[in-house]
C-alpha cells in the first residue's frame, strides 16, 4: 500500500506538471462521475461518524488497504488513466499485468514440490523449510501474494486478460506467439488449482461460461474463435481431472480417479492418522466464515446509517461477535475483515456506503452491456477483425472486473485487488469513451505560446515542493513501520530498552496509536524487570509512563478491545511489581469494561477469573477470601457457558475446585476435558491421580 501511495503521488506530480507545460487542464468526464463521487461521499461519513477515525483514514494497521486514503489513491490513479491512457497504451499496461502473473506461477510452482524459491532466497535452502505450519505451499500455492485466496483472485483477473491475447486475430501474430499465450493460459489456470481457491477457481469457471455464451449471443462471431476455445476449454478439463479443483461439487463431476501426485495421498494418509492421535479440529473455511456474515449483519444493524467507520471491523466485530464463533478451531483469530466484501461495506459503512457500492457495480455492468451491444451492431459496418478484437479486449477486462466481484463475495481485497478494481474501471471507460466533441478533454486554454512563463515556473515549483512532502511523508511512514517491527523482534527476545527506544522512533516518525499500546505493553515489561533491580524510584516512572501512554491511546480508540486488554494485562505486570492489590483491581475494571464491549469473548470472564484469583492469594480475610472464590467460580462458569471446550478455563477450575477441597467437582471437571477435548491430555490425567 505505501508503494502504491509512492507511484500515486509521482503520476500525480507528472500530471500536473503536463497541465502546467501544456498550459490546460486535462480532466475527461467518465460516465461514472456521479456514482464514484457518491460512493467516495459515503466512505467521507463513514470516517467522520467512525468509533476510530485515525484507522478509518489510514486503514487497519498492517494491513492499510482500505481506508479513506487508499481510496484517494486509487481514485486519482482512476482519473489519471482516463485522462492519459488510450487504447495502445492500455494494451501495454495489460500484457505487463499478463506476463507478472506468469511469472508469479512460475515462482509459485517449485514451492508445489517442497523446493520453494523465496525459501532459497531468504534462507539460501531450496526447500519449503523456511515457512511455519500455517503456510504450505505444497499443499495450498501462495507464491509471493501472502495466501492462497490472494494469489488465486490475483490469477482469476489475469486469466480473462491473457484470454485477451491468446484469442485476438492479427496480422502480426504467428503460430509462437499463438502457443505461448495458449500455455501461458493454461500455466495461470494451473496456477489456480495449485492455490486451491475455491472462490478463485468458481470465479474463473462461471465467467468463462459467460464468456462462452456472451461469444454465441452478442459477438455473434464464435465460429472464428471455435477451435481456440475447444482447445482451451479441453486443457482446462484435463488440469481439473487430473489435479482436481478443491470443490466437492465439481470434482465429483471430473473425477475419473486418476492421482499424479502420489506424495499428496501419502500426506493425506499422514494426515488421517495424525487426527486419531490429535484431538484438535479444524472447522471448514466456510462455516467460519457463515458465522462471521453473521456478526457482520448484526454489526450493520447496530450501525445503519453510516457503520462502524471504515476498516473497523477487527474491533467492532467483537461488538456482535455469534457465540458460535467460539466452537471454531479460529476461535481465538482476530478478523479484520467479514471475509465478505459487500458485507464489510455493510458493517463498517453502513446501507449508505454499501447501497452506493453496489450502485457503482451495478452502473458498470449496465455500461458493459450497453457498450457490448453496439460493438455487436458494428460488425455490419466495420472491419470484422478490428471490432472482433475490441468485443474481446472489452469482454476480457469485464470478465476480470466480474471475477473481483465473486472472489470478494467469498473474501476481501487486498491491495491487488483493489487496484485492479479501479483501474478496469479506468480501462473499462477508455473503452467506452466515444470520440464525440461532449466526451473530448475540457480543459481551458491559458496561453497559446509554447514559452514557460514565469507563473508556470511558480506552478511548477509549487508542484514539486507539494510532491516532495508527500514523498517524505510516505518515507517517513515507510521507516516508522520498519521500527515497529524492530521492536517487535526485540521484544519477543525480551530486550524491552531497545524495543522501547525503536518504538519511540516510529512514533516520532509517524503517530500511530498502534505504536502508543505497544510502547505502554513494553515499558509494563520493563517496570517488572526493574523491581527485581529494586529500584524503586525508576520502576514508579515507568509505570507512570506506560499508564500515561496507555491512556493517550484509550483516548485515541475508546472501543478498541484490544487496547483495553492491554491496559489489564498492565496493570497485572504493575501488580506483580508492586505487589499492590489495587493495580488488580484496576485490571479488573479494565476488564469488566473489555467485557462490555465483547460480551461474547470468553477470554475476558477467564481473565477475571485469573486476576481475581491473584486477589484470593494475597487476601487474609476470611468473609473477603469466601467472597472471592465465589467470584473465580462465577468467571470461570461464565467462560465456560460461551465456550464449552475452553481447556484453559476448565482446567484452572478443575485445579481450583481441587484446592478448595470440593474433589468430586474437580473430578467432574477434570473428566470433561478428557471426554470432550482431549482425552490424551498428560496434565489432567496428572491431575486426577492428584485428587
Amino acid at each position: 500500500m505505501i508503494f502504491i501511495y509512492l507511484i500515486t503521488t509521482l503520476i500525480l506530480f507528472f500530471w500536473l506538471l503536463k497541465m502546467i507545460l501544456l498550459k490546460k487542464i486535462i480532466l475527461k468526464k467518465t460516465p461514472f462521475d456521479w456514482v464514484i463521487f457518491l460512493f467516495f461521499f459515503s466512505q467521507i461519513l463513514s470516517t467522520v461518524f467512525s468509533i476510530d477515525r485515525h484507522t478509518s483514514f489510514f486503514g487497519y494497521y498492517g494491513r492499510f488497504n482500505g481506508g479513506l486514503l487508499s481510496l484517494i489513491a486509487y481514485l486519482i490513479l482512476y482519473y489519471a488513466a482516463v485522462c492519459n491512457l488510450n487504447k495502445k497504451s492500455l494494451e501495454k499496461l495489460l500484457k505487463i499485468s499478463f506476463a507478472s502473473a506468469i511469472l508469479t506461477v512460475l515462482i509459485g510452482i517449485p514451492g508445489k514440490f517442497n523446493h520453494d524459491i523465496l525459501c532459497l532466497i531468504l534462507t539460501n535452502q531450496f526447500s519449503n523449510d523456511c515457512w511455519t505450519s500455517q503456510f504450505k505451499p505444497a499443499e495450498r500455492m501462495f507464491s509471493t501474494l501472502g495466501q492462497p485466496n490472494w494469489l488465486g483472485a490475483f490469477l482469476s483477473v489475469n486469466f480473462f486478460i491473457g484470454l485477451y491475447w491468446y484469442l485476438r486475430r492479427s496480422h502480426k501474430d504467428n503460430k509462437l506467439v499463438l502457443f505461448f499465450n495458449f500455455f501461458a493460459l493454461i500455466l495461470i489456470f494451473l496456477g489456480l488449482l495449485f492455490s486451491r481457491s475455491r472462490s478463485a477457481i468458481l470465479a474463473t469457471v462461471i465467467c468463462l461460461l459467460f464468456f462462452i455464451s456472451c461469444s454465441f449471443v452478442l459477438l455473434n462471431q464464435f465460429r472464428s474463435l471455435k477451435k481456440k476455445v475447444v482447445y482451451l476449454i479441453l486443457s482446462i478439463f484435463l488440469s481439473m481431472v487430473i489435479f482436481k479443483t478443491g470443490i466437492s461439487q465439481i470434482d465429483r463431476l471430473v473425477n475419473f480417479n486418476i492421482n499424479v501426485f502420489k506424495r499428496s495421498n501419502d500426506m493425506i494418509k499422514e494426515n488421517k492418522t495424525h487426527q486419531k492421535v490429535s484431538p484438535i479440529l479444524v472447522t471448514e473455511s466456510f462455516e467460519i466464515r457463515k458465522i462471521v456474515w453473521k456478526g457482520a449483519i448484526e454489526l450493520a444493524k447496530r450501525y445503519p446509517f453510516f457503520g462502524s467507520g471504515l476498516e473497523t471491523f477487527g474491533y467492532a466485530y467483537y461488538f456482535v461477535r455469534p457465540k458460535e464463533h467460539n466452537l471454531t478451531s479460529e476461535w481465538d483469530y482476530l478478523y479484520n475483515r467479514a471475509h465478505n466484501e459487500y458485507l464489510n461495506y455493510a458493517a463498517t459503512t453502513g446501507f449508505f456506503g454499501l447501497a452506493s457500492y453496489l450502485l457503482l457495480i451495478v452502473t458498470i455492468i449496465i455500461s458493459f452491456i450497453k457498450k457490448l451491444l453496439i460493438i455487436k451492431n458494428s460488425y455490419k459496418k466495420f472491419d470484422l477483425n478490428k471490432n472482433l478484437s475490441e468485443g474481446l479486449l472489452f469482454l476480457s477486462i469485464f470478465l476480470s472486473f466480474l471475477s473481483i466481484l465473486i472472489t470478494n463475495f467469498f473474501g476481501f481485497s487486498t491491495t491487488i485487488i483493489s487496484l485492479f478494481f479501479y483501474l478496469i474501471i479506468a480501462f473499462l471507460t477508455i473503452l467506452s469513451l466515444s470520440t464525440s466533441e461532449e466526451n473530448q478533454e475540457k480543459f481551458i486554454v491559458k496561453d497559446k505560446t509554447d514559452k514557460i512563463r514565469g507563473g508556470q515556473i511558480l506552478l511548477i515549483l509549487l508542484n514539486t515542493l507539494v510532491s516532495a512532502f508527500f514523498i517524505l511523508s510516505i518515507a517517513r511512514y515507510w521507516l516508522a513501520d520498519r521500527y515497529y517491527s524492530q521492536a517487535e523482534i526485540y521484544a519477543q527476545n525480551d530486550y524491552y530498552p531497545k524495543a522501547i527506544e525503536l518504538i519511540n522512533t516510529a512514533l516520532k516518525l509517524k503517530y500511530e496509536h498502534v505504536y502508543q499500546d505497544k510502547l505502554s505493553g513494553y515499558l509494563a515489561r520493563l517496570s517488572v524487570f526493574i523491581s527485581y533491580q529494586k529500584d524503586n524510584q525508576k520502576m514508579i516512572e515507568v509505570i507512570k509512563l506506560s499508564k500515561s501512554v496507555n491512556d493517550q491511546t484509550l483516548k485515541a480508540s475508546p472501543k478498541n478491545i484490544l487496547y483495553w486488554r492491554t491496559k489489564a494485562k498492565n496493570h497485572y505486570l504493575f501488580y506483580q511489581a508492586t505487589l499492590d492489590d489495587r493495580e488488580i483491581k484496576k485490571g479488573i475494571e479494565a476488564l469488566k469494561y473489555a467485557m462490555y464491549l465483547a460480551p461474547s469473548d470468553p477470554k475476558n470472564p477467564y481473565n477475571l477469573a485469573i486476576f481475581h484469583g491473584s486477589l484470593y492469594e494475597s487476601q487474609k480475610n476470611k468473609e473477603k477470601k469466601e467472597q472471592l472464590k465465589r467470584l473465580i467460580l462465577f468467571y470461570l462458569d461464565q467462560s465456560i457457558a460461551l465456550k464449552p471446550n475452553y481447556r484453559e478455563a476448565l482446567f484452572f477450575k478443575g485445579q481450583f475446585l481441587s484446592r478448595i477441597g470440593k474433589k468430586d467437582e474437580a473430578r467432574a471437571t477434570f473428566e470433561i476435558i478428557l471426554k470432550r477435548i482431549n482425552p490424551f491430555d498428560q496434565e489432567v490425567i496428572e491431575e486426577l491421580k492428584k485428587i
